[in-house]
Protein backbone atom coordinates (compact mmCIF):
# COMPACT_ATOMS: atom_id res chain seq x y z
CA UNK A 1 0.00 0.00 0.00
CA UNK A 2 2.91 2.54 0.76
CA UNK A 3 4.17 1.83 -2.24
CA UNK A 4 1.03 2.40 -4.44
CA UNK A 5 0.85 5.47 -2.14
CA UNK A 6 4.20 6.99 -2.91
CA UNK A 7 3.72 5.59 -6.47
CA UNK A 8 0.62 7.96 -6.72
CA UNK A 9 2.21 11.06 -4.92
CA UNK A 10 5.05 10.92 -7.99
CA UNK A 11 2.50 10.59 -10.52
CA UNK A 12 0.36 13.57 -8.67
CA UNK A 13 4.01 15.67 -8.79
CA UNK A 14 4.70 15.04 -12.34
CA UNK A 15 1.60 15.98 -13.61
CA UNK A 16 1.38 19.18 -12.01
CA UNK A 17 4.41 19.88 -13.18
CA UNK A 18 3.48 19.29 -16.80
CA UNK A 19 0.23 21.43 -16.06
CA UNK A 20 2.53 24.02 -14.92
CA UNK A 21 4.84 23.70 -17.72
CA UNK A 22 2.07 24.06 -20.55
CA UNK A 23 0.32 27.20 -18.71
CA UNK A 24 3.77 28.97 -18.61
CA UNK A 25 4.35 28.01 -22.20
CA UNK A 26 1.02 29.56 -23.75
CA UNK A 27 1.35 32.33 -21.14
CA UNK A 28 5.25 32.90 -22.87
CA UNK A 29 3.67 32.59 -26.13
CA UNK A 30 0.94 34.82 -26.07
CA UNK A 31 3.24 38.01 -24.16
CA UNK A 32 5.91 37.09 -27.39
CA UNK A 33 5.61 40.07 -29.62
CA UNK A 34 7.93 41.31 -32.05
CA UNK A 35 9.54 45.01 -30.75
CA UNK A 36 9.04 47.74 -32.85
CA UNK A 37 12.04 49.09 -34.77
CA UNK A 38 12.86 52.83 -33.99
CA UNK A 39 15.09 55.47 -35.04
CA UNK A 40 17.45 54.48 -32.96
CA UNK A 41 17.33 50.96 -34.19
CA UNK A 42 19.12 51.85 -37.57
CA UNK A 43 22.60 52.01 -38.30
CA UNK A 44 24.48 52.67 -41.68
CA UNK A 45 26.63 50.38 -43.68
CA UNK A 46 26.89 52.09 -46.29
CA UNK A 47 27.40 56.21 -46.42
CA UNK A 48 29.38 59.15 -45.00
CA UNK A 49 28.38 58.19 -41.38
CA UNK A 50 30.39 55.03 -41.83
CA UNK A 51 33.68 56.66 -43.64
CA UNK A 52 33.68 60.06 -45.06
CA UNK A 53 37.97 59.72 -46.90
CA UNK A 54 36.42 59.56 -49.43
CA UNK A 55 38.94 56.24 -49.87
CA UNK A 56 36.69 53.27 -49.83
CA UNK A 57 33.33 51.52 -50.83
CA UNK A 58 31.19 52.33 -47.54
CA UNK A 59 30.91 56.31 -48.20
CA UNK A 60 27.96 57.61 -49.91
CA UNK A 61 27.75 55.93 -53.55
CA UNK A 62 30.21 53.39 -52.75
CA UNK A 63 32.50 56.39 -52.80
CA UNK A 64 30.80 57.28 -56.06
CA UNK A 65 28.57 60.39 -56.02
CA UNK A 66 27.19 59.12 -59.54
CA UNK A 67 26.19 55.92 -57.88
CA UNK A 68 22.80 57.35 -57.29
CA UNK A 69 20.37 54.53 -56.05
CA UNK A 70 20.53 50.83 -54.41
CA UNK A 71 17.32 49.87 -56.72
CA UNK A 72 17.87 46.19 -56.31
CA UNK A 73 18.91 43.34 -53.90
CA UNK A 74 19.39 39.46 -53.36
CA UNK A 75 21.20 37.08 -51.29
CA UNK A 76 23.12 34.20 -53.30
CA UNK A 77 25.78 32.42 -52.00
CA UNK A 78 26.20 33.46 -48.56
CA UNK A 79 26.49 36.80 -49.73
CA UNK A 80 24.12 40.25 -50.04
CA UNK A 81 24.30 41.60 -53.68
CA UNK A 82 22.81 44.90 -54.81
CA UNK A 83 22.93 46.49 -57.81
CA UNK A 84 23.43 50.13 -58.43
CA UNK A 85 21.85 53.46 -60.57
CA UNK A 86 24.51 54.97 -62.69
CA UNK A 87 24.68 56.65 -65.49
CA UNK A 88 27.83 55.96 -66.82
CA UNK A 89 26.96 52.20 -66.49
CA UNK A 90 25.42 50.65 -63.52
CA UNK A 91 27.31 48.40 -60.98
CA UNK A 92 26.81 45.86 -58.23
CA UNK A 93 28.37 45.27 -54.81
CA UNK A 94 28.48 42.74 -52.71
CA UNK A 95 28.94 41.92 -48.74
CA UNK A 96 29.68 38.59 -47.07
CA UNK A 97 29.09 40.39 -43.67
CA UNK A 98 26.94 43.46 -44.47
CA UNK A 99 29.29 46.52 -43.51
CA UNK A 100 32.18 45.31 -46.10
CA UNK A 101 31.78 46.02 -49.71
CA UNK A 102 33.39 44.62 -52.96
CA UNK A 103 32.94 45.97 -56.44
CA UNK A 104 31.84 42.94 -58.72
CA UNK A 105 34.53 43.69 -61.33
CA UNK A 106 32.85 42.03 -64.30
CA UNK A 107 29.53 43.16 -64.11
CA UNK A 108 31.00 46.74 -63.09
CA UNK A 109 30.10 49.48 -65.86
CA UNK A 110 27.05 48.06 -67.09
CA UNK A 111 28.49 44.34 -67.79
CA UNK A 112 30.97 46.54 -70.84
CA UNK A 113 27.96 48.88 -72.23
CA UNK A 114 27.35 52.02 -70.42
CA UNK A 115 23.60 52.03 -71.57
CA UNK A 116 22.96 49.66 -68.98
CA UNK A 117 22.18 52.52 -66.83
CA UNK A 118 20.55 50.57 -63.52
CA UNK A 119 19.40 47.12 -62.43
CA UNK A 120 15.51 47.69 -61.26
CA UNK A 121 15.30 43.29 -60.89
CA UNK A 122 17.20 40.37 -59.66
CA UNK A 123 16.57 37.32 -58.00
CA UNK A 124 17.95 33.75 -57.32
CA UNK A 125 16.52 31.15 -59.78
CA UNK A 126 18.19 27.36 -60.09
CA UNK A 127 21.04 28.06 -58.43
CA UNK A 128 21.97 31.43 -60.38
CA UNK A 129 21.69 35.13 -59.72
CA UNK A 130 20.00 36.83 -62.42
CA UNK A 131 19.77 40.78 -63.27
CA UNK A 132 17.87 42.79 -65.44
CA UNK A 133 19.53 45.70 -66.73
CA UNK A 134 18.06 48.78 -68.15
CA UNK A 135 19.51 49.70 -71.66
CA UNK A 136 17.70 52.41 -73.93
CA UNK A 137 18.19 50.30 -76.85
CA UNK A 138 16.89 47.43 -75.75
CA UNK A 139 16.75 45.29 -71.85
CA UNK A 140 18.96 42.92 -71.26
CA UNK A 141 19.59 39.98 -68.69
CA UNK A 142 22.42 38.66 -67.45
CA UNK A 143 23.39 35.67 -65.12
CA UNK A 144 25.75 34.29 -62.54
CA UNK A 145 26.72 30.59 -60.89
CA UNK A 146 29.47 32.04 -58.94
CA UNK A 147 29.05 35.90 -58.20
CA UNK A 148 31.87 36.12 -60.20
CA UNK A 149 31.80 35.31 -63.69
CA UNK A 150 28.81 36.77 -65.60
CA UNK A 151 27.28 35.96 -69.10
CA UNK A 152 24.44 37.20 -70.83
CA UNK A 153 21.04 35.43 -71.51
CA UNK A 154 18.97 38.25 -73.28
CA UNK A 155 21.56 40.66 -74.90
CA UNK A 156 22.69 40.65 -79.17
CA UNK A 157 26.06 39.01 -77.47
CA UNK A 158 23.38 36.01 -77.07
CA UNK A 159 21.89 36.60 -80.99
CA UNK A 160 21.74 39.50 -82.86
CA UNK A 161 19.61 38.24 -86.11
CA UNK A 162 16.27 39.96 -84.71
CA UNK A 163 14.50 36.96 -84.89
CA UNK A 164 13.78 35.82 -81.26
CA UNK A 165 13.42 36.67 -77.71
CA UNK A 166 16.94 36.62 -76.37
CA UNK A 167 18.55 39.97 -78.21
CA UNK A 168 18.31 42.90 -76.16
CA UNK A 169 15.04 43.57 -75.28
CA UNK A 170 13.93 39.75 -75.71
CA UNK A 171 13.64 40.94 -79.54
CA UNK A 172 11.85 44.35 -79.15
CA UNK A 173 14.00 46.88 -78.42
CA UNK A 174 11.09 48.99 -77.16
CA UNK A 175 10.91 46.80 -74.15
CA UNK A 176 13.83 49.12 -72.53
CA UNK A 177 13.32 48.22 -68.54
CA UNK A 178 12.96 44.63 -66.79
CA UNK A 179 10.90 46.46 -64.05
CA UNK A 180 9.76 43.13 -62.45
CA UNK A 181 10.74 40.13 -61.40
CA UNK A 182 9.35 36.87 -60.12
CA UNK A 183 9.35 33.20 -60.01
CA UNK A 184 6.18 31.10 -59.75
CA UNK A 185 5.31 27.86 -61.02
CA UNK A 186 9.26 26.33 -61.08
CA UNK A 187 9.64 29.36 -64.26
CA UNK A 188 11.18 32.96 -63.93
CA UNK A 189 9.16 35.96 -64.96
CA UNK A 190 10.08 38.93 -65.74
CA UNK A 191 8.00 41.97 -66.51
CA UNK A 192 8.90 44.88 -68.94
CA UNK A 193 8.14 48.66 -69.43
CA UNK A 194 7.24 49.35 -72.88
CA UNK A 195 6.04 52.95 -74.05
CA UNK A 196 5.46 51.50 -77.43
CA UNK A 197 3.36 48.58 -77.95
CA UNK A 198 2.20 48.28 -73.98
CA UNK A 199 4.36 46.05 -71.13
CA UNK A 200 5.39 42.44 -72.27
CA UNK A 201 6.10 39.60 -69.46
CA UNK A 202 8.60 36.66 -70.46
CA UNK A 203 9.31 33.20 -68.69
CA UNK A 204 11.35 30.57 -68.72
CA UNK A 205 12.51 27.60 -67.40
CA UNK A 206 16.12 27.25 -68.06
CA UNK A 207 17.18 30.57 -68.07
CA UNK A 208 17.99 30.71 -71.46
CA UNK A 209 14.80 30.15 -73.50
CA UNK A 210 12.24 32.98 -72.95
CA UNK A 211 8.48 32.53 -74.53
CA UNK A 212 6.43 35.72 -74.06
CA UNK A 213 3.46 34.96 -72.21
CA UNK A 214 0.58 37.90 -72.22
CA UNK A 215 -0.68 40.34 -75.14
CA UNK A 216 0.95 43.15 -75.36
CA UNK A 217 0.31 45.49 -72.73
CA UNK A 218 -2.54 42.47 -71.50
CA UNK A 219 -5.35 44.04 -73.34
CA UNK A 220 -3.54 44.40 -77.34
CA UNK A 221 -2.84 47.97 -76.37
CA UNK A 222 -0.05 50.40 -75.39
CA UNK A 223 -1.88 51.93 -72.61
CA UNK A 224 -0.36 49.18 -69.76
CA UNK A 225 3.29 50.55 -70.75
CA UNK A 226 4.63 49.57 -67.07
CA UNK A 227 4.98 45.51 -65.54
CA UNK A 228 5.51 47.57 -62.01
CA UNK A 229 5.61 44.59 -59.69
CA UNK A 230 4.84 40.85 -59.99
CA UNK A 231 3.75 38.33 -57.40
CA UNK A 232 2.55 35.24 -56.45
CA UNK A 233 -0.40 34.65 -53.90
CA UNK A 234 -3.01 31.94 -53.43
CA UNK A 235 -1.26 30.04 -56.22
CA UNK A 236 -2.11 33.00 -59.11
CA UNK A 237 0.47 35.09 -60.30
CA UNK A 238 -0.42 38.73 -59.91
CA UNK A 239 0.80 42.07 -61.94
CA UNK A 240 0.52 45.44 -61.78
CA UNK A 241 0.30 47.63 -64.89
CA UNK A 242 0.80 51.45 -64.56
CA UNK A 243 -1.63 53.17 -67.01
CA UNK A 244 -2.42 56.92 -67.39
CA UNK A 245 -5.82 55.49 -67.43
CA UNK A 246 -5.60 53.77 -63.73
CA UNK A 247 -3.77 51.61 -62.69
CA UNK A 248 -4.68 47.73 -63.80
CA UNK A 249 -4.18 44.52 -61.91
CA UNK A 250 -4.04 41.10 -63.80
CA UNK A 251 -3.51 37.76 -62.29
CA UNK A 252 -3.11 33.77 -63.97
CA UNK A 253 -3.45 30.25 -62.27
CA UNK A 254 -1.25 29.03 -65.24
CA UNK A 255 0.89 31.75 -66.13
CA UNK A 256 -0.23 32.20 -69.38
CA UNK A 257 -4.17 32.90 -69.54
CA UNK A 258 -4.54 36.34 -67.61
CA UNK A 259 -7.55 37.93 -66.86
CA UNK A 260 -8.47 41.34 -65.14
CA UNK A 261 -8.39 41.30 -61.17
CA UNK A 262 -9.06 45.21 -61.01
CA UNK A 263 -8.79 48.51 -62.29
CA UNK A 264 -8.35 51.52 -60.03
CA UNK A 265 -9.02 55.14 -60.78
CA UNK A 266 -7.06 57.51 -63.03
CA UNK A 267 -5.97 59.03 -60.03
CA UNK A 268 -3.95 56.03 -59.02
CA UNK A 269 -1.45 55.49 -61.69
CA UNK A 270 1.70 53.12 -60.64
CA UNK A 271 2.15 50.23 -58.11
CA UNK A 272 6.40 49.48 -57.63
CA UNK A 273 5.65 46.96 -54.84
CA UNK A 274 3.83 44.30 -53.80
CA UNK A 275 3.80 41.55 -51.29
CA UNK A 276 1.89 38.81 -49.07
CA UNK A 277 1.59 39.18 -45.44
CA UNK A 278 -0.87 37.50 -43.21
CA UNK A 279 -2.62 35.96 -46.21
CA UNK A 280 -3.20 38.72 -48.23
CA UNK A 281 -1.91 40.86 -50.86
CA UNK A 282 -0.57 43.76 -50.50
CA UNK A 283 0.28 46.80 -53.28
CA UNK A 284 1.63 50.29 -52.65
CA UNK A 285 0.18 52.78 -54.67
CA UNK A 286 1.43 55.88 -56.77
CA UNK A 287 -1.55 58.04 -57.04
CA UNK A 288 -1.89 62.05 -58.00
CA UNK A 289 -2.87 62.31 -53.83
CA UNK A 290 -0.20 60.41 -52.30
CA UNK A 291 0.80 57.16 -51.48
CA UNK A 292 -1.76 54.31 -50.71
CA UNK A 293 -1.88 50.38 -48.94
CA UNK A 294 -4.29 48.22 -51.11
CA UNK A 295 -5.05 44.37 -49.88
CA UNK A 296 -7.20 41.69 -51.21
CA UNK A 297 -7.87 37.85 -49.37
CA UNK A 298 -8.81 36.09 -52.59
CA UNK A 299 -8.39 38.60 -55.72
CA UNK A 300 -11.84 39.86 -55.70
CA UNK A 301 -12.37 41.89 -52.69
CA UNK A 302 -9.75 44.82 -51.88
CA UNK A 303 -9.32 47.84 -49.74
CA UNK A 304 -7.40 50.10 -48.93
CA UNK A 305 -5.19 49.66 -45.73
CA UNK A 306 -4.04 52.58 -43.86
CA UNK A 307 -1.38 54.83 -45.17
CA UNK A 308 -3.01 57.78 -47.21
CA UNK A 309 -0.21 60.77 -47.24
CA UNK A 310 -0.34 63.29 -49.12
CA UNK A 311 3.26 64.01 -49.08
CA UNK A 312 4.40 60.47 -49.86
CA UNK A 313 3.31 60.26 -53.53
CA UNK A 314 5.60 56.57 -53.93
CA UNK A 315 5.24 53.35 -51.82
CA UNK A 316 8.14 51.36 -52.21
CA UNK A 317 9.12 48.99 -51.29
CA UNK A 318 7.61 46.37 -49.03
CA UNK A 319 9.05 43.19 -47.43
CA UNK A 320 8.46 41.02 -44.72
CA UNK A 321 10.67 40.97 -41.21
CA UNK A 322 9.68 38.99 -38.68
CA UNK A 323 6.32 39.65 -37.78
CA UNK A 324 5.87 42.80 -39.65
CA UNK A 325 5.50 44.31 -43.02
CA UNK A 326 7.67 47.07 -44.04
CA UNK A 327 7.43 49.45 -46.65
CA UNK A 328 9.10 52.92 -48.09
CA UNK A 329 6.80 56.22 -48.54
CA UNK A 330 8.74 58.73 -50.26
CA UNK A 331 9.50 62.39 -49.13
CA UNK A 332 10.99 64.53 -51.87
CA UNK A 333 10.88 67.33 -48.98
CA UNK A 334 11.64 66.15 -46.08
CA UNK A 335 12.83 62.59 -46.90
CA UNK A 336 11.86 59.41 -47.39
CA UNK A 337 9.96 57.43 -44.33
CA UNK A 338 9.60 53.72 -43.87
CA UNK A 339 6.93 52.48 -41.88
CA UNK A 340 5.97 48.90 -40.35
CA UNK A 341 2.60 47.11 -39.70
CA UNK A 342 1.97 44.26 -37.53
CA UNK A 343 -1.97 43.40 -38.43
CA UNK A 344 -1.98 45.02 -42.19
CA UNK A 345 -4.16 48.41 -40.94
CA UNK A 346 -2.36 50.40 -38.44
CA UNK A 347 0.96 51.28 -39.68
CA UNK A 348 4.00 53.11 -37.55
CA UNK A 349 6.85 54.84 -38.80
CA UNK A 350 10.27 53.73 -37.64
CA UNK A 351 13.26 55.70 -38.73
CA UNK A 352 13.69 59.31 -39.22
CA UNK A 353 12.83 61.41 -42.13
CA UNK A 354 15.49 60.86 -44.83
CA UNK A 355 17.53 59.03 -41.61
CA UNK A 356 18.45 62.50 -40.92
CA UNK A 357 19.07 63.68 -44.60
CA UNK A 358 16.76 65.28 -46.82
CA UNK A 359 18.15 64.14 -49.53
CA UNK A 360 17.43 60.51 -49.13
CA UNK A 361 14.16 60.57 -50.55
CA UNK A 362 13.32 57.43 -50.91
CA UNK A 363 13.90 53.73 -50.05
CA UNK A 364 14.12 51.94 -53.30
CA UNK A 365 14.73 48.22 -51.91
CA UNK A 366 15.05 46.30 -49.19
CA UNK A 367 16.27 42.83 -48.01
CA UNK A 368 17.38 40.65 -45.33
CA UNK A 369 20.98 39.75 -44.67
CA UNK A 370 22.17 37.34 -41.57
CA UNK A 371 18.93 38.38 -39.49
CA UNK A 372 19.37 41.66 -40.18
CA UNK A 373 16.93 44.13 -42.70
CA UNK A 374 18.72 46.49 -44.83
CA UNK A 375 17.33 48.91 -47.38
CA UNK A 376 18.67 50.69 -50.33
CA UNK A 377 18.11 54.49 -50.12
CA UNK A 378 18.07 57.07 -53.36
CA UNK A 379 20.33 60.05 -52.76
CA UNK A 380 21.17 61.60 -56.14
CA UNK A 381 22.70 64.77 -54.58
CA UNK A 382 25.20 62.85 -52.16
CA UNK A 383 25.09 59.17 -53.73
CA UNK A 384 23.18 56.07 -52.88
CA UNK A 385 22.99 54.88 -48.96
CA UNK A 386 22.56 51.43 -47.49
CA UNK A 387 21.16 51.41 -43.65
CA UNK A 388 20.60 48.32 -41.79
CA UNK A 389 18.45 47.28 -38.45
CA UNK A 390 17.47 44.48 -36.21
CA UNK A 391 15.29 43.58 -33.94
CA UNK A 392 14.25 41.71 -31.11
CA UNK A 393 11.20 40.02 -29.59
CA UNK A 394 10.08 41.50 -26.81
CA UNK A 395 9.72 38.79 -24.47
CA UNK A 396 11.09 36.12 -26.28
CA UNK A 397 14.24 34.33 -28.04
CA UNK A 398 16.01 36.49 -30.02
CA UNK A 399 14.54 37.45 -33.40
CA UNK A 400 18.10 35.83 -34.52
CA UNK A 401 16.71 32.42 -33.45
CA UNK A 402 13.79 32.24 -36.03
CA UNK A 403 13.54 31.64 -39.94
CA UNK A 404 14.17 33.05 -41.89
CA UNK A 405 17.48 34.29 -41.89
CA UNK A 406 17.90 35.60 -45.49
CA UNK A 407 14.90 37.08 -48.28
CA UNK A 408 14.63 39.68 -50.51
CA UNK A 409 11.97 41.57 -51.89
CA UNK A 410 11.45 41.87 -55.58
CA UNK A 411 11.98 45.62 -56.73
CA UNK A 412 10.87 47.63 -59.47
CA UNK A 413 11.75 51.13 -60.07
Amino acid sequence: MRKIKTFLKKESFVGILLIAGLIIGFFFMAKTTQANLTASSWSQVVGDEVDVDGAGTDENGFGDSNNRSVDAMAVFDNKLYVGVRNSNGTRIFSSSDGTTWTAVANAHNGFGDSNNTLIRSMTVFDDRLYVGASNSAGVEVWRTSDGTSWSPVVADQVDIDGAGTNENGFGDLNNTTASSITIFDNKLYIGTSNTITGGEVFSTSNGTTWTQVNNNGFDGLNNNQLIDTMNVFNDEIYAAVGNAGGLQIWQSSNGTSWSLARTLSPLQLLSYASSEFNDRLYFGMTTMSGGEVHSTADGASWSEVGIEDSVSTEIIPMIVYGKKLYTGASDSINGGKLLETANGTSWTQVNTNGFGDSNNGYTVSAGIFNYRLYVGINNSTDGAEIWSAQVSDSTGPSFSSQSPSNGTTDVSR
